[in-house]
């Protein structure tokens, strides 16, 4: 075969397209972000990658999981998807991806005067009844409190994580092997959670504060769950967490103080916002229009995940237009508040 005829033959293949990435630590934090992380790992295994099929989540180099809970219950017993699912035992979180601890509470509630950091904070409550190896018991603070003890270890384990991944770029060969190609070096960090319970709601804003002093220049986005879909669980207490998180949420992405520091041998936090994009998702859209499952909202947001991933027109588009919604978001938003907040 002559040159000509090779290079014929060369434009006649059809050119193998490769997904445009970039590296990602997903961080659930409490159960909503627990469940989702959960379905989107599930989606990766299951997902035909270059005509190959993930055996362990270790082969997909380019995003890296980690589960804080105040919950010390077993993650993989609590999954709700877990029953009829026969990648249960590979998609739960695996040693290295979960920080779930109990927190002896009394040792710094006790004491106050010992932990000035918490001092300021920590409301006038009584707490002895929360068992917290079931979690924070819908009580905010408790989750605050337990973040506060672990900020030193949770800082080191994200520092590895982000290392990790952006270490898998330079894997050009096992990317290839995926289909997949780099997009962009920045480290994207995307935390999921809810504001209705009480590890999410009363932890997620320290969490990103603790990214953005990890990693200053990574993209951090947050995923917050809005109470509606968990009334079940008590609508006084889930309304009453969610307003409390979104307020606090509030003013910490218009540059206000919100921590010092984690503890005494700590820098003073700089980072002026915990995120630099937040996304609220609610079973009920604009219109009206309302599913009765959590779990349909859980399947919603672990889809619109994955396409990051599986879907190079989905994620270019959304990049392409951030630009153009970012001048809305610097704008006051006063949207009316109906009858479902008892207002009219």
């Amino acid at each position: 075969m002559d040159d000509v005829q090779e290079e014929k033959a060369a434009q006649s293949k059809p050119k193998e397209v490769k997904l445009k990435v970039r590296p990602t630590v997903f961080i659930a934090i409490g159960g909503s972000g627990k469940e989702i992380l959960l379905r989107l790992r599930r989606r990766i295994l299951n997902a035909d990658w270059n005509g190959k099929r993930l055996q362990d989540l270790s082969e997909f180099p380019i995003a890296n999981f980690l589960y804080f809970d105040l919950d010390t219950t077993d993650a993989k017993e609590s999954d709700k998807s877990a029953k009829t699912d026969p990648f249960a035992d590979t998609v739960v979180f695996q040693t290295g991806e979960v920080d779930q601890r109990r927190l002896n509470h009394s040792l710094y509630t006790r004491e106050l005067d010992r932990f000035r950091l918490i001092k300021e904070w920590w409301p006038k409550a009584n707490v002895e009844r929360i068992e917290t190896p079931k979690g924070a018991g819908q009580f905010r603070p408790l989750s605050r409190l337990h973040f506060f003890s672990r900020a030193d270890e949770l800082k080191e384990i994200i520092r590895q994580k982000g290392k990790a991944v952006e270490a898998s770029l330079t894997n050009e060969q096992a990317l290839e092997a995926l289909g997949l190609r780099q997009t962009q070096k920045d480290l994207r960090i995307v935390v999921v959670a809810s504001v209705a319970g009480g590890t999410g709601s009363g932890s997620f804003l320290d969490m990103g504060y603790l990214l953005g002093t990890v990693f200053p220049e990574a993209e951090t986005n947050l995923l917050l769950l809005l109470p509606s879909g968990f009334y079940m669980a008590g609508k006084e207490m889930v309304c009453a967490n969610g307003y409390a998180a979104l307020m606090e949420l509030e003013y910490c992405m218009r540059h206000n103080k919100y921590v010092e520091k984690w503890a005494d041998h700590q820098l003073e936090v700089v980072v002026e916002a915990p995120y630099k994009e937040v996304y609220l998702l609610d079973i009920t859209n604009m219109a009206g229009e309302a599913t009765r499952y959590t779990e349909d909202l859980y399947n919603m947001i672990a889809d619109v995940l994955f396409e990051d991933f599986g879907s190079a027109e989905f994620a270019a588009r959304k990049r392409s237009v951030a630009p153009n919604q970012q001048k809305h978001k610097t704008e006051y938003f006063r949207p009316e508040l109906g009858e479902t907040l008892g207002l009219k």
